[in-house]
């Protein structure tokens, strides 16, 4: 299960995709997962889960209503790949 998050993960910190299109992958591989026994791993992912239900992509929308913005859950998501992977996934900005 593990393996099927890395390279989604690792597109958006490399600014390969964009935050719609993380949140729209991420959320499609999710919800084949999201009745998984428990597990750290899991638990990291649930917390990806819950940091993509707070993005908002469009500024005037975040504006208004609060959310987390595409910088924000890039890191985020950064720190849970560091934490899944024990690797750097590099970055490449873009």
């Amino acid at each position: 299960m593990l393996a099927n998050y890395e390279p989604i993960l690792r597109r958006f910190i490399r600014h390969e995709i964009s935050g719609q299109e993380f949140e729209t992958d991420f959320l499609s591989q999710w919800r084949g997962h999201r009745r998984q026994p428990g597990s750290p791993e899991l638990d990291i992912i649930n917390e990806i889960f819950y940091d993509v239900d707070e993005y908002v992509d469009d500024p005037d929308l975040r504006e208004r209503a609060g959310g987390m913005d595409t910088a924000t859950l890039r890191t985020k998501v950064r720190d849970a790949y560091l934490a899944l992977y024990n690797c750097d996934p590099g970055s490449r900005e873009g």
